[in-house]
């Protein structure tokens, strides 16, 4: 496992997610115990390909791990939200965000944060209410805001023509919450 760990060490530094692809295959085919349980390697491959900008690759990863019948972690989660944020899809993660729930996990402010679309491609008219609503959410569970998320609010309010809003936003950031 070690030797595997280098190799993909090398690979992310390398940034060569493909050759990382490739060595988990490869360990796949191979009748040993890494092949059998590659909970590690896949999140190895995964890493690789997240650092390299392969977001659709890194989340195919993260749904084999699932297939497998790998027990999603908070961090696995958020990793899984990320790629579907960085691709545009940050809708799909809104079962994420129940599944997370329905486990019980505790879904962390940047959990939230990823759902908030940071494109105007990727709004509609409503997205600032959506917006505002996952940040309210993340309070309600408790969850310290995070700047990151406060500003997409603010952002998604002022890309919906909401500056009034949005300005409201900044102030209540830096004087509520102390940001």
């Amino acid at each position: 496992t070690a030797a595997y760990g280098a190799g993909f060490r090398a690979c992310a530094q390398s940034g060569q997610w493909v050759l990382a692809l490739d060595l988990l295959r490869r360990v796949k085919s191979q009748n040993t115990d890494q092949a059998k349980d590659p909970f590690l390697l896949l999140l190895a491959a995964r890493s690789v390909c997240m650092e390299a900008g392969q977001w659709e690759r890194a989340l195919e990863l993260g749904w084999e791990s699932v297939e497998r019948g790998l027990e999603p972690d908070v961090i696995s989660c958020n990793v899984m939200l990320t790629a579907l944020e960085r691709l545009g899809r940050w809708r799909d993660g809104l079962s994420i965000l129940d599944d997370m729930i329905s486990r019980k996990m505790q879904p962390t402010s940047s959990t939230y944060g990823s759902l908030i679309p940071s494109g105007s491609d990727d709004e509609d008219s409503d997205s600032w209410l959506r917006a505002i609503g996952l940040f309210e959410a993340s309070l309600a569970q408790g969850l310290e805001p995070c700047v990151i998320t406060c500003g997409k609010v603010i952002n998604s309010c002022g890309r919906c023509g909401h500056w009034e809003l949005a300005l409201q936003w900044l102030w209540n950031m830096h004087g509520t919450f102390g940001m």
